[in-house]
C-alpha cells in the first residue's frame, strides 16, 4: 500500500472517530435531558425542576443584534402599570356574613338627647363565632355636638374593652379556637378548613396568632393558680411523657409534662425536656419550698430532690404499692390471703414505694416520711 493511501485511510479513520466523539457527547446531554423531563413530569414535588432549568442542556442561543435606531424601552402605559398594582384584596371580614348592629351613644347624649345634633358617625366591625355559625359585630358609635354652640367639641362613646386594638376577632371567636385545638385537640390547619367550610377562610398562622393572644391574656390566671400551689401544705405530684419536635435533630424528642394537683382544688401544668429533680423543683417557687407534704408514685426523682429537706414529708400511694403484690384469687403460690397480708405488713414498713415508671395519683397515702 501507498504512503498516499495510507495517510488517506487514516484521515477518514480520524473523521470517524470525530463523528463518533461528537454523537457520544451529543448522547449523554440528551439522555440527562430524558431525565430532567422525567423528573418534571412523574417525580415528587420535592423533585421537580423549574422549566428554566431544562435550557441548560440546550445549545447557547445567540443574542440578538441591537438596533442602532433602538432608544430603549419605550415608557409603560400608566394605565396599565395602574392596573398591575391595583390587586384585588379579599376583605378582612366576608360581606355574606349576618350582621349584628350594636349602636353607642355617649352617656350626656343619652341623658338629654334634644340639646345634641348627630355629625357622623365611627364604625368598627369584628368577627364573632356562636358555635357553628359565624355573625359580624358592628359597632356604631355616633358623632355628636352641643346645639347652639359651635366652638363645643364633638363627643363620641369610648369603645367597649377588647383583647387588642383593632383586632377583628371577638373573645369568644378566640375561646372557641383554643377549646378546638387544646380541648378537641384540633389542628390549626384542620380547623381552617373547616371555617372555610363555613364560608370564612382563615390562614393558619392567623388562628396561631389569636391563640397566642388569648394565651397572653389568661396568662394571670395561670400564675394565680401557679401561687395557690406554692402556698398549699398537701400537693399530689406525677410527670407524663410529651413528644415534641426538636429542630436540626430529625425526630420528636420525649419531654415530661410536671403536674401537681391539689385534692378538691385546681391542678397546675410545667412542661420540662427532662425529668430530672429540676422538674420537681421548678413547681415551686423561687423562695423554695415551704413545709409541704408531696405525694407522689415514689420515682428517685423525689426522693433526690427532698434530701436534705426535713420540712418536705414524701408520702407514696397504695395504687403503686399493690403493684409489687399478687391479688387473692391468682394462680401464684404466693396469692393465699396469709401470704397477701404479710406483704402489705412488710410494705408497711418500707420507707418508700419507688416505681420506675408513673403512674394514676391515688387519694389515700401509705404512711408518710420525713425526707433524709
Amino acid at each position: 500500500m501507498e504512503d498516499s493511501e495510507r495517510q488517506q485511510l487514516l484521515g477518514e479513520i480520524a473523521k470517524r472517530d470525530a463523528v463518533i466523539e461528537r454523537q457520544a457527547a451529543e448522547i449523554t446531554v440528551l439522555k440527562q435531558t430524558v431525565d430532567a423531563l422525567c423528573r418534571k413530569i412523574f417525580g415528587k414535588s420535592s423533585e421537580q425542576l423549574d422549566a428554566a432549568q431544562l435550557e441548560l442542556f440546550g445549545p447557547p442561543k445567540k443574542a440578538p443584534a441591537a438596533d442602532p435606531a433602538d432608544h430603549g424601552p419605550a415608557a409603560e402605559d400608566p394605565q396599565i402599570r395602574g392596573q398591575r398594582r391595583g390587586k384585588h384584596r379579599a376583605p378582612r371580614i366576608p360581606e355574606h356574613l349576618p350582621v349584628t348592629e350594636q349602636v353607642l351613644d355617649p352617656p350626656e347624649v343619652l341623658a338629654n338627647p334634644e340639646q345634641w345634633r348627630r355629625i357622623g358617625e365611627e364604625v368598627r366591625e369584628q368577627l364573632d363565632y356562636k358555635r357553628g355559625e359565624f355573625r359580624r359585630i358592628r359597632l356604631v358609635r355616633g358623632k355628636y355636638v352641643r346645639k347652639g354652640d359651635v366652638l363645643a367639641k364633638p363627643v363620641i362613646a369610648p369603645l367597649p374593652p377588647s383583647l387588642q386594638d383593632r383586632c377583628i376577632a371577638t373573645p369568644g371567636l378566640i375561646a372557641e379556637i383554643i377549646a378546638n385545638r387544646f380541648a378537641s385537640h384540633l389542628p390549626y390547619y384542620r380547623q381552617a378548613e373547616i371555617f372555610a367550610r363555613q364560608g370564612v377562610s382563615f390562614h393558619r398562622k392567623t388562628l396561631c396568632d389569636w391563640a397566642a393572644l388569648g394565651a397572653d391574656w389568661l396568662s394571670a390566671v395561670y400564675r394565680a393558680i401557679q401561687h395557690e400551689h406554692w402556698r398549699s401544705s398537701y400537693r399530689q405530684f406525677d410527670e407524663t411523657p410529651i413528644d415534641y419536635l426538636a429542630p436540626g435533630s430529625g425526630k420528636a424528642r420525649a419531654g415530661y409534662l410536671w403536674v401537681s394537683n391539689i385534692p378538691g382544688g385546681s391542678v397546675f401544668y410545667q412542661w420540662r425536656a427532662g425529668r430530672d429533680a429540676g422538674g420537681v423543683a421548678a413547681l415551686f417557687g423561687p423562695s423554695g419550698p415551704s413545709a409541704c407534704t408531696i405525694q407522689s408514685d415514689g420515682y428517685e426523682a423525689y426522693a433526690a430532690w427532698a434530701r436534705g429537706k426535713p420540712h418536705i414529708v414524701l408520702s407514696g400511694c397504695h395504687a403503686h404499692m399493690r403493684r409489687n403484690f399478687s391479688m387473692p384469687g391468682s394462680r401464684s403460690p404466693s396469692s393465699s390471703p396469709g401470704s397477701f397480708g404479710r406483704s402489705a405488713t412488710s410494705a408497711g414498713s418500707k420507707s418508700s414505694c419507688a416505681m420506675p415508671r408513673p403512674g394514676p395519683r391515688c387519694g389515700s397515702p401509705c404512711a408518710p416520711r420525713k425526707a433524709a
